[in-house]
């Protein structure tokens, strides 16, 4: 390899030759470096008690003298007179961060706090303890309580006089805290400015969403314009560092973590508009500076520059020429033709896959995936389809025409049944929270993920076979039935194992939906026999004893809108799916339709809750709601309220005759339409009127009588393409919730295609520890699964890579895994069985001479599917235990 150490921004040397960055001092192989971004660096303009941010000379304030003969702004992220670029901090010995100004920003990004790693440098410069969340630089937080690990989630504790700071690109931001029936006050800060000085959330009672072993925080927004907080303008999209402290006097806070919202609201237009800020980026092999302001939908305006929208009765638009916007990239987008009739190319409002990127000449383009206006099925059968793209977007409905087409989708994730579960809050009854992790006879089940959105729920099922890997109904009930709630564009199952067909089938119930949330229906109506259904759309029939597997389920695969084929050589700077052009409900009878491209939210999951009192409800009602909980039953009148980025809203009640109010944005009075259901628990409110587009909080009351919230529906614009995608803690692999509009975390960041959460966040402290679990009740079940023992017991139990499955564990993911199994015996065994209930035991141990403590451990190579299972831990004691490692 030839060596050219001459710097060089867009190297000529010949290809495969070694170079120096002229702008980032790295060294590149000419035309073989991975596309990325070139983050640019924030170093800390420190705030000690009574001082002005300086800069890092010690002397020079933030925001005072010339760079090259130009007064510097006060603006945090802008060329200081050092030629630095800055973050305003209150942590002593604070080091530089990479600038998050990276790729584009619009909309709700979440960032939740499940651990927290000490910094030496920070902590002995600063005096007191300065922790990283998650092993993220950029947020931070100074002597806090640390983190609970029990019933109510991962939960942080800030103590008075303590405080968090993150710092980012954002205009707006959320709090994501947990109450328990207290009014405390924070104070609020933006870059050193006082925003609140006793912000509190006026909780009057605890939230129900404690004692499941989920994160108990709820949504609030915090307002940091001037109509809502002492600062003196609304805030200006930029680089920000936004702080709460604990006041004193007022107790420990339990602050969950952040949204920060990204969006120019100096203008109506603005309002739209991605912000991609001026960037160095490595594209085709060149480095080139890139910045723009494109709306978010790139369909948004015709080629005359007009509106461009998608109308509900009449015909759809059609573009004022016979061809596409020039912002699209028609020969890296799919799906095109499908919104092309004749000579008319109509405005597709199904939505589908975005990716900006920069081409070999600089130039950012757009590239799309689009939905075609119908969707296809099980059956390759027409229902109520749309004749073509010239048809009005008319109906919330799904239309369907033809047979499975997966040319446009890929699969967003795959889950075993079992994962819809944890460990029925560490209870081997199953009651009050019974999942599908802990199902083992007959019972009903639900179970909503940490997104808040995909839930599992059935009525009346057991698991089906030795292997104890399909839910099947119980023999003898009809109308008992299981929904599947997804965010996505389709659904694949595997039913019932050794039926009459392979259990390795996969059904593929439904492709190239309208992107948004849907609802799967799968209803016994006689013996091996029922109906497979989709947002209330039947699709198909079963035939007893042909497809009674059908009727079973033992996982899942949903899917997305396929990535668009743009050039390997090209940078990406957003990549984000946009959401089905929103239609709302206009009538219900199973209780599964839903508005049209919109992102559910159940009650048991970010909803704040205030009132005198309310159940803190378990299972409710199955039959008749989609994710099997409501959040609560009003024995009073309840207000539940969120705050969401987006601009229309439904909310699920029981009851929509019994004059419930329904409040949106804010304060503001707007007429609302009921829609009952057959099943009372699941109507309906709709509004008339939609909202601004921004954060907007939607405010629910409750009247007295035993009625029970379930829900909202949002609709939000644009929807990240990384949602199935995990966040791994040290304890648990978690989907993460909120409109999570756009994010940066997969943008290549680094010439050797490293990303920017690679980058930037520091992940050494997570391990190889896979399962950790125990029993508390006698019982060879081991139900201990989350949370830790208390100050009896301080050991944390989790669970990942591997499902909770009652009398066993299932592999998950592929690998070399340690099993370690122990059990208190008197004269008895310890067995352990691979894939078997009476062979292949993987572990043993015998004790004749009395009680005993008896441990084995196997090494032993598993793949997805396999299990271990508990044949003789002794029922009489609780010192079963399990911990799984990866190798």
């Amino acid at each position: 390899m030839a060596i050219h150490l001459t710097p060089e921004a867009n190297p000529t040397v010949q290809e495969g030759t070694l170079y120096v960055d002229s702008a980032t001092g790295e060294f590149n192989v000419a035309g073989r470096t991975t596309p990325h971004i070139i983050p640019g660096v924030l170093y800390p303009a420190y705030v000690a008690s009574g001082t002005s941010p300086k800069l890092l000379d010690g002397t020079t304030t933030h925001g005072t003298g010339t760079y090259n003969g130009v007064s510097v702004s006060t603006a945090y992220g802008t060329v200081q007179a050092d030629g630095r670029k800055y973050y305003y901090t209150n942590i002593a010995g604070s080091k530089p961060i990479k600038d998050p100004r990276i790729g584009g920003h619009f909309g709700s990004q979440r960032y939740r706090i499940t651990s927290q790693q000490i910094l030496e440098q920070e902590t002995a410069t600063h005096g007191k303890e300065v922790v990283s969340f998650d092993g993220r630089e950029f947020f931070r937080g100074v002597a806090t309580g640390g983190i609970a690990n029990d019933s109510k989630g991962m939960t942080p504790q800030m103590s008075e006089n303590s405080f968090f700071e993150i710092t980012g690109y954002f205009s707006q931001a959320n709090l994501l805290l947990y109450t328990y029936g207290y009014t405390r006050s924070m104070t609020v800060s933006l870059d050193g400015v006082t925003a609140h000085s006793a912000f509190q959330s006026n909780a009057s009672v605890d939230t129900p969403l404690r004692d499941r072993y989920v994160h108990a925080s709820h949504v609030i927004n915090i307002p940091l314009t001037a109509s809502g907080s002492s600062l003196s303008s609304d805030v200006t999209l930029g680089i920000h560092t936004l702080k709460i402290f604990g006041n004193v006097g007022q107790g420990a806070h339990y602050p969950c973590g952040f949204e920060l919202i990204a969006q120019d609201t100096t203008s109506t237009a603005n309002r739209s508009k991605i912000q991609i800020p001026s960037q160095d980026v490595v594209s085709y092999g060149k480095k080139f500076t890139v910045s723009g302001t494109p709306h978010y939908d790139p369909f948004s305006a015709k080629t005359d520059g007009s509106a461009w929208t998608s109308p509900t009765s009449g015909t759809n638009n059609a573009n004022s020429s016979a061809s596409w916007p020039t912002n699209i990239d028609t020969a890296t987008s799919l799906g095109l033709g499908k919104w092309v009739d004749g000579s008319n190319y109509y405005r597709p409002y199904n939505g589908g896959r975005v990716v900006k990127w920069v081409d070999s000449s600089g130039v950012i383009k757009t590239s799309v995936t689009l939905m075609p206006p119908n969707a296809q099925n099980i059956g390759g059968t027409a229902i109520n389809p749309k004749a073509n793209a010239s048809v009005a977007n008319d109906t919330y409905l799904p239309t369907f025409s033809g047979a499975i087409d997966h040319s446009l989708a890929e699969v967003a994730k795959t889950f075993h049944n079992r994962e819809f579960g944890n460990g029925a809050a560490n209870t081997a009854s199953g009651n009050p929270y019974a999942d599908a992790s802990m199902l083992s006879g007959q019972d009903n089940i639900a179970y909503v993920m940490d997104d808040g959105l995909t839930s599992l729920s059935a009525n009346n099922v057991y698991n089906n076979g030795g292997t104890r890997q399909s839910i099947r109904w119980w023999n003898a009930t009809t109308d008992d039935a299981w929904y599947l709630t997804f965010i996505g564009t389709g659904f694949t199952y595997k039913g019932n194992p050794n039926m009459t067909r392979d259990a390795e089938h996969h059904t593929h119930l439904c492709q190239n939906l309208p992107y948004g949330t849907h609802i799967v229906k799968v209803i016994r109506t006689g013996t091996n026999i029922g109906t497979l259904n989709v947002d209330g759309v039947l699709l198909h029939t079963t035939v007893n004893n042909v497809d009674d597997e059908l009727i079973g389920l033992r996982e899942c695969s949903i899917y997305q809108p396929k990535r668009p084929p743009i050039p390997e050589d090209a940078v990406v700077l957003a990549d984000y799916v946009l959401m089905a052009d929103y239609v709302k409900l206009t009538s219900r009878s199973s209780g599964t339709e839903i508005s049209k491209g919109v992102r559910f939210i159940s009650g048991s999951r970010d909803v704040f809750y205030n009132g005198t009192s309310f159940t803190n409800n378990t299972i409710l009602d199955v039959a008749s709601l989609p994710a099997g909980y409501s959040g609560c039953v009003s024995n009073a009148t309840v207000t539940v309220k969120l705050p969401f980025f987006g601009t229309d809203v439904n909310m699920s009640m029981e009851s929509q005759g019994a004059a419930h109010t329904l409040t949106f944005p804010g304060t503001t009075a707007n007429a609302k339409t009921g829609i009952s259901s057959s099943t009372t628990k699941s109507d309906i409110y709709t509004l008339a009127d939609s909202a601004t587009l921004g954060v907007n909080e939607v405010i629910g009351t409750i009247l007295n009588g035993g009625h029970h919230f379930n829900s909202f529906y949002v609709a939000t614009p644009i929807h990240t393409s990384s949602h199935y995608q995990a966040f791994e803690t040290p304890f648990l692999h978690e989907l993460v919730g909120g409109d999570r509009n756009m994010e940066q975390h997969n943008l290549v960041c680094s010439p050797d295609g490293k990303t920017w959460d690679q980058i930037t966040r520091d992940t050494s402290y997570i391990g190889n520890a896979c399962v950790n679990a125990n029993t508390d009740q006698g019982s060879t079940i081991i139900d201990e699964w989350r949370g830790d023992g208390g100050s009896a017991d301080p050991t944390n139990y989790f669970n990942k890579d591997w499902a909770i499955a009652y009398d066993r564990i299932i592999c998950l993911k592929s690998g070399m895994y340690e099993v370690s199994v122990g059990t208190l015996v008197s004269n008895g065994h310890l067995k352990v069985w691979f894939n078997s209930t009476s062979s292949h035991q993987i572990i043993q141990g015998h004790d004749n001479t009395g009680t005993s403590t008896v441990y084995g451990s196997a090494i032993h190579h598993f793949q997805r599917g396999d299990y271990i299972a508990f044949q003789e831990m002794s029922p009489a004691t609780n010192y079963n235990t399990v911990t799984i490692n990866r190798l």
